[in-house]
């Protein structure tokens, strides 16, 4: 989880960047019609909680195609890849 020391932030979004430099290559094996990849890091207002990095996958497919493609993402690549890294992935439409 993000520490809210924007150092500590720093450091482990550095650690990320291999994972973060290959999302965009393998994001392309399963959707056809990216419109853009998003990276957002949402820090915790209230100071409560770690901040979140997510990535959106924009695209024109339609609902059902985009869910089945997010789910071939996730089940052969996704979740062994990003292992316990704090990272969030998820689909928009255009």
């Amino acid at each position: 989880m993000f520490c809210q020391d924007p150092r500590s932030k720093r450091s482990l979004i550095s650690g990320l960047i291999p994972l973060l430099k290959k999302i965009p290559g393998e994001v392309k094996h399963y959707f056809e019609n990216i419109v853009k990849i998003i990276l957002e890091l949402r820090p915790d207002l209230d100071g409560n909680s770690p901040s979140e990095l997510f990535v959106y996958i924009v695209t024109k497919n339609g609902a059902d195609e985009a869910w089945k493609n997010m789910q071939a993402l996730e089940e052969k690549w996704w979740f062994e890849e990003v292992g316990n890294n704090p990272v969030n992935i998820d689909v928009e439409f255009s």
